[in-house]
């Protein structure tokens, strides 16, 4: 694992260098959105290919998405996403979790231009297919098979296979509906369900500090929104609160703030998105 990251830090270094001497590199054809990329621009770009990466011997094997054609690189380019290259080193831990859109150079780079992180412990249906998904301008939302193209509608999103206990269920919703998330699933009869889903990073939600101001006696609560920010539920009185906490499962984190009543309201993030 030292010499994956030496070799992705050296040639992280090494682009950069490149960078700065030569000309800019070209913009992300996407544009983007208050949740991060739109997809419409993500699935309709040609030159990039969609991968799921895992460590070989020497180097990295890539896996095309929904052929399952298998390339072997030596290098990975990093530039577009230096700021992940330390999630990237510890996730390439654990095969199947990683996956990435970008292009490959020559026979022996590839590219990364945008970098995805599967939520642990999903649990993959038989036959995946590999869709990002977007909320739909009619009716119904839409998916896109990643490296095919055509849209596929559906009625319902169904996350429950994606998630572990506590974990909030409309903050995954919402990765995949509007963050731009790539998703292992299926759709059959209007319904799309996931069963793992990997978040792109970075994962960029800013959050307002709520404020609560409550007279003697009570105490100021809150909730957490579809982007896992607190926001001011009001004053209560104070009760007494269940003596409880949650344990979560490995690779998320505990979090807590002052629920109802002010006792701890509780979930489950996971440790390398953690809430903002």
């Amino acid at each position: 694992m030292k010499t994956k990251l030496a070799s992705l830090v050296a040639s992280l270094s090494l682009l950069t260098t490149l960078s700065a001497c030569g000309s800019p590199p070209s913009p992300d054809p996407a544009s983007t959105s208050a949740a991060g990329e739109s997809t419409s621009a993500i699935e309709s770009a040609p030159e990039f290919t969609y991968v799921a990466i895992d460590e070989a011997l020497t180097g990295y094997e890539l896996t095309t998405l929904n052929s399952g054609t298998k390339t072997h690189v030596g290098a990975l380019v990093l530039s577009a996403v230096r700021g992940e290259a330390k999630s990237l080193t510890e996730a390439l831990a654990t095969p199947g979790t990683v996956a990435a859109r970008g292009s490959f150079r020559g026979s022996d780079e590839f590219a990364v231009e945008a970098l995805y992180r599967a939520l642990p412990d999903g649990h993959p249906v038989s036959t995946p297919t590999y869709y990002i998904a977007r909320v739909g301008a009619g009716a119904h939302d839409t998916a896109t098979e990643v490296n095919v193209g055509g849209e596929t509608p559906f009625d319902e999103l169904d996350v429950s296979a994606a998630l572990v206990p506590f974990e909030t269920a409309s903050w995954v919703t919402g990765r995949v509906l509007e963050g731009g998330a790539l998703v292992a699933g299926s759709i059959a009869s209007g319904v799309f369900r996931a069963g793992v889903v990997f978040v792109r990073l970075p994962d960029d939600v800013r959050c307002d500090e709520p404020t609560e101001t409550c007279e003697p006696g009570h105490v100021a609560t809150f909730t957490r929104d579809a982007n896992r920010c607190l926001v001011a539920a009001g004053c209560e009185r104070r009760a007494a609160c269940p003596l409880d906490i949650i344990a979560c499962e490995p690779g998320y984190v505990r979090t807590s703030w002052p629920g109802a009543h002010g006792c701890h309201a509780f979930a489950c993030d996971p440790a390398f998105d953690p809430a903002p």
